[in-house]
């Protein structure tokens, strides 16, 4: 506890993240929000799922832009996880050494297919969507502290951008907690940007 606020629910930036080299690629950005931000955004976004799972993808002066949405649980321990190997993403263009990135992560739910999947560059991988996960691990753990792994948590609708050659630009995380009964539920947002 800070000031009487949870370290998870105070806003604050991450340190940039950093590649090989310690040049700076990219930082993390969190904050709370209201319902009514939350819920603007939601009808914004414009998502229909389907089997618990959404997605979207237009182009906007040359960038294109992902949409997913789903609901929140987490994974069974132990559970088997599929190979990505066989499935394609939604920016084949970017061929670098990469790893293949759940825009819904996968231990919070998301499916191995194309919609859910981009190429990513492994740092802004494992340095910013993997330390984004266990903050939004802890923000579920909060509201639910021992709660059944499959039991709903939440929802979450994630955007994320590409450049014209297939380059992740920016990723937002838009996350509803439930309450639990005798808390309120809680909204955040948090974003990776990449340096330009």
């Amino acid at each position: 506890m800070t000031n009487g606020k949870s370290k998870n629910t105070e806003n604050w930036t991450r340190k940039s993240i950093l590649n090989k080299s310690s040049k700076k690629i990219a930082h993390i950005s969190y904050k709370t929000i209201t319902h009514a931000e939350y819920h603007a955004g939601k009808l914004q976004r414009d998502m229909t799922r389907l089997k618990g799972f959404g997605h979207k993808s237009i182009v906007i002066g040359g960038e294109k832009h992902i949409t997913v949405s789903g609901v929140l649980r987490r994974r069974k321990p132990g559970s088997a996880r599929e190979s990505l190997s066989k499935f394609n993403v939604v920016n084949p263009g970017f061929t670098q050494p990469s790893h293949k990135s759940h825009f819904f992560p996968d231990v919070f739910g998301g499916p191995n297919k194309q919609e859910n999947l981009s190429n990513e560059e492994p740092r802004m991988n494992l340095s910013g969507h993997k330390v984004i996960e266990n903050r939004i691990g802890r923000l579920m753990e909060d509201a639910h502290p021992g709660a059944h792994t499959l039991k709903r948590r939440g929802s979450m609708e994630v955007e994320g951008s590409f450049s014209a050659s297939g380059e992740s630009q920016s990723r937002k995380y838009h996350i509803h907690i439930d309450g639990n009964g005798t808390t309120p539920d809680t909204f955040h947002q948090i974003t990776l940007t990449r340096k330009k």
